[in-house]
């Protein structure tokens, strides 16, 4: 039985510096989830996460191919609830980091999934401002079937040279957040991702954006 299945998926996601050793940053970012109060566990037997720990680090640093991690997790966030978290590496520089849950408005009881009501939201963008800190984020958004990769206009990312954040603006960030599809909520680190027209916030602050 697939451990989130069906949908819609509410997801947390965010852009993170890509790491120059996967493997090794790959293990402290999992260990990382360990000392959050979100009291977040590893569903995966120690082989199976071995196996896709080594299978996200295997290939040449320069490939086009994009590399990508899939772990089960279960964590407590406004509630006990299943989760998965997605990388995918978009860039030399640039990581994709997602959490999925399910985000249908009532508990799926026989797939021991717990739906997320409006009044669990504010715990999702908690948990989304604890792991901006924890992975040193440049941004992050809440939304729908949708994620931070699908801001860029161009669509979905592939592995590349050539990619860099900054060639998104805030006006276009404005545009998809406000008026695209599934999204609810952004914050945008305005140091780590210095992009066009961004407003001024207080020294250490994030610009946030609700829907």
């Amino acid at each position: 039985m697939a451990w989130l299945s069906g949908g819609p998926y509410y997801e947390i996601s965010l852009l993170v510096p890509t790491p120059r050793h996967r493997l090794v940053n790959a293990q402290r970012w999992l260990t990382l989830l360990s000392q959050t109060p979100w009291d977040i566990r590893i569903e995966e037997s120690e082989s199976q996460l071995r196996a896709a720990l080594h299978q996200y680090a295997e290939g040449e640093e320069d490939s086009p191919e994009v590399h990508t991690l899939d772990i089960r997790l279960s964590m407590d966030i406004s509630g006990k609830r299943k989760a998965r978290l997605f990388l995918a590496e978009l860039s030399p520089w640039i990581t994709k980091v997602n959490f999925w849950f399910f985000g249908g408005k009532e508990d799926f009881s026989q797939m021991g999934l717990k739906g997320i009501q409006e009044g669990d939201k504010p715990h999702f963008r908690r948990f989304l401002a604890d792991q901006m800190m924890q992975w040193e984020a440049l941004g992050g958004t809440i939304g729908y079937e949708t994620d931070i990769e699908d801001l860029f206009e161009e669509g979905p990312l592939h592995a590349s040279n050539s990619f860099q954040p900054n060639q998104l603006s805030w006006l276009q960030v404005k545009q998809q957040i406000l008026h695209g599809f599934g999204w609810e909520y952004c914050l945008i680190h305005p140091q780590k991702w210095p992009m066009a027209g961004l407003p001024e916030v207080p020294p250490g602050a994030l610009v946030e954006l609700t829907r």
